[in-house]
C-alpha cells in the first residue's frame, strides 16, 4: 500500500486531455488518503512518512482540483460526454430489438453514473467563484437533459 502510495505522490503526471483523467486522478488521491488514515492505526507506522504522504496528496489534490476547474471552464472540456450522450440517442432511434435495449441502458447507466460524479467532484472541488461551478454543473445538466 506504502509503495502504490509513494509511486502517485512522485509519478503522477497531469496529462490532461479528457475529463475522465480528473475523475479517476481525484478519486485516486481519495482512496490513497483513506489508506494513509488506515495505515496510521498500524502499532509501528512510521508517522513522520505518513504525514509526508498526507501533505502531498493534498497538495496534488489542491492542484488538480485547480486545474480540473480550468478544464471543465473550456467550451470542449465535455465534449466526449456530449458526443457519448449523442451516440445513445442515434442508438435509441436506430434499436429495433428488445435485446438491443439493454446495451443502450446499459450505457446510459454507466454515462449517468459517470456525470453523477463529475458533479460530486464539482461540488467538491475549491472554487472560489460560484459562477464558475454554476457554469460547470449547468454544462453537465444539459448532457444529463439531452
Amino acid at each position: 500500500m506504502v509503495k502504490r502510495i509513494d509511486d502517485f505522490c512522485t509519478n503522477a503526471k497531469p496529462i490532461i486531455l479528457f475529463p475522465e483523467y480528473f475523475v479517476d486522478a481525484l478519486s485516486a488521491i481519495r482512496r490513497f488518503q483513506g489508506e494513509v488514515v488506515t495505515l496510521s492505526e498500524l502499532k509501528y507506522a512510521d508517522v513522520n512518512q505518513l504525514q509526508n504522504y498526507e501533505k502531498q496528496l493534498s497538495q496534488k489534490s489542491e492542484e488538480l482540483s485547480k486545474n480540473c476547474t480550468h478544464f471543465l471552464l473550456q467550451e470542449e472540456a465535455l465534449r466526449p460526454y456530449h458526443q457519448q450522450a449523442a451516440n445513445l440517442r442515434e442508438e435509441i432511434e436506430r434499436f429495433s430489438k428488445a435485446i438491443e435495449s439493454k446495451n443502450i441502458e446499459e450505457s446510459l447507466d454507466e454515462l449517468s453514473i459517470q456525470l453523477e460524479l463529475l458533479v460530486g467532484i464539482v461540488n467538491n472541488l475549491k472554487i472560489e467563484d460560484t459562477a464558475q461551478s454554476t457554469k460547470i454543473i449547468e454544462e453537465i445538466s444539459l448532457i444529463f437533459s439531452s
